[in-house]
């Protein structure tokens, strides 16, 4: 729940920006794991290669002139090479900025370079420079959510199809083994010793207070939904099974934010053909609304 109260603030922080003019990118910052690698080692070298590179020449002198802010969260998923930990930023560009050519090249090697000061083995700053980051340009809020997993709060589901395990997958495969190390990794008590939250969203120095949101605790926010909350509406499970089924979660996200309850209703009724894969039935039936 608070992964979903946590999305709505980036929601909004996207509207903000479209509204005033700026536009979004967002930088995915990756590091070569391999099956042997602990989920804990995997973390430590990700985590202080992100610390460094949040204070390098790179951020400092290129990407903090041309945008307004960021928000930068962590994600970790389980696949056939290991552990697979990256983090994922939504940067919020300056009207007329971009990140330039040279700009993505200098965030790239600087990002290389951090990963093989923390210690990664394995590979050279060269190819870690052209595979350990991917920038999209113009992208929507809603690609930053679903990336992060906010769209799983939505759909109530813990899947993340083609990339991977999430933790609670991998306890239900029955690979207690395996999800002890990643229990031990990502544990409170790890997160204390290496001094912050893994899961918790990074925005950067006075982002909240420009978009218009007050910066609280994960207990002031829940007391603050629960004066706030704006049902906007309820989906029945075969409606939701068949978004999940063909991919239409982050075209869910894309409508409420765009045209709220009218234009959710809208993107649903344009696949009422395929809804007959259930068999005749109203939309009507499996949505309410207050």
């Amino acid at each position: 729940r608070i992964s979903y109260l946590r999305g709505l603030e980036v929601l909004k922080a996207g509207q903000w920006a479209l509204a005033n003019g700026y536009s979004l990118a967002m930088i995915t910052l990756t590091n070569q794991h391999t099956r042997g690698m602990l989920p804990a080692t995997c973390m430590d070298i990700h985590l202080n290669a992100l610390k460094e590179f949040n204070d390098s020449k790179a951020i400092r002198d290129y990407l903090k002139p041309v945008s307004v802010g960021w928000i930068t969260g962590n994600e970790v998923l389980h696949g056939e090479n290991g552990c697979h930990f990256h983090s994922h930023r939504l940067v919020i560009l300056k009207q007329g900025c971009t990140i330039s050519a040279d700009i993505e090249k200098r965030l790239r090697k600087s990002w290389a370079d951090n990963l093989v000061k923390a210690g990664l083995k394995g590979s050279s700053v060269k190819v870690l420079a052209k595979k350990a980051m991917d920038v999209q340009l113009n992208c929507s809020v809603s690609s930053y959510i679903s990336k992060w997993g906010v769209d799983k709060e939505l759909t109530a589901t813990g899947s993340k199809e083609g990339h991977g395990m999430n933790l609670f997958e991998v306890f239900m495969s029955g690979d207690y083994k395996t999800f002890a190390k990643y229990a031990y990794a990502f544990s409170p008590r790890r997160n204390r010793e290496i001094g912050q939250q893994v899961y918790k969203l990074r925005w950067s120095k006075g982002l909240k207070g420009k978009v218009g949101l007050k910066d609280l605790n994960d207990r002031q926010i829940q007391n603050e939904e629960a004066k706030e909350a704006i049902l906007i509406a309820l989906i029945g499970a075969d409606a939701w099974k068949y978004i999940m089924e063909n991919g239409l979660r982050k075209t869910v996200l894309e409508a409420v934010e765009h045209g709220g309850y009218k234009e959710l209703v809208s993107m649903l009724y344009c696949h009422s053909i395929e809804l007959n894969c259930f068999g005749e039935f109203d939309l009507k039936n499996y949505l309410s609304v207050k």
